[in-house]
């Protein structure tokens, strides 16, 4: 009897607590997940001293490469940074192999009409991959007794589906530049460069 009310005295508190843990679980939950969201860029534009009359900044890049999955692909990239707008960047890629593709292209930083404050970017790509594997278990959900699940630590690198299929995607992003900081007179800022280093 003397051990059992003791045993009673001494959960009462954790029931107090309780409310408390489910508070802060709630709280981390809540405030966690702001730091998963895209940050927002200070949008800038580049002066360099040594070059001052070059305008836009150009990048040609092609590539290849091979992945079992997709085989040998070759590719080409294309970067335009200030041309039409000093903090504008235009960018896009192609590339292609026996069967896969892909294209995709993006602008960032596009200053919206008759506003000082507002960017917009926009990000998407296209493609097709011959065989993408995912490390999950089939439709009906059922792995046997005794069987890591697939994609676990446990699991053999031979629980995976297969399948050729198309992977679309489009992002967008509306920025608002807030009138506080190196942003505080208009919504871009400007750097001059000598040598590499900030001279403003």
């Amino acid at each position: 009897m003397m051990n059992k009310r003791h045993k009673n005295v001494a959960i009462k508190p954790l029931r107090g607590l309780l409310p408390l843990a489910v508070l802060i679980a709630a709280s981390l939950t809540l405030f966690s997940q702001p730091s998963t969201a895209a940050s927002a860029h200070v949008k800038s534009s580049v002066n360099r001293s040594e070059t001052p009359d070059t305008g836009a900044e150009k990048l040609l890049l092609p590539y290849v490469f091979s992945t079992d999955s997709m085989g040998v692909n070759i590719g080409l990239g294309a970067m335009v940074s200030g041309y039409y707008q000093e903090q504008m960047t235009v960018g896009g890629t192609v590339y292609g192999g026996d069967v896969s593709y892909g294209v995709g292209g993006g602008v960032w930083n596009y200053k919206l009409p008759k506003t000082e404050r507002f960017y917009l970017s926009l990000v998407g790509f296209m493609g097709y991959y011959p065989q993408q594997k995912a490390y999950a278990s089939s439709g009906d959900g059922y792995t046997p007794p005794g069987t890591p699940l697939p994609g676990s630590n446990d699991s053999s690198t031979e629980q995976f589906l297969q399948a050729d299929g198309s992977s679309n995607w489009w992002d967008i992003k509306l920025e608002y530049a807030l009138p506080i900081g190196a942003t505080k007179d208009k919504g871009r800022v400007t750097y001059e460069l000598t040598g590499g280093l900030l001279t403003s």
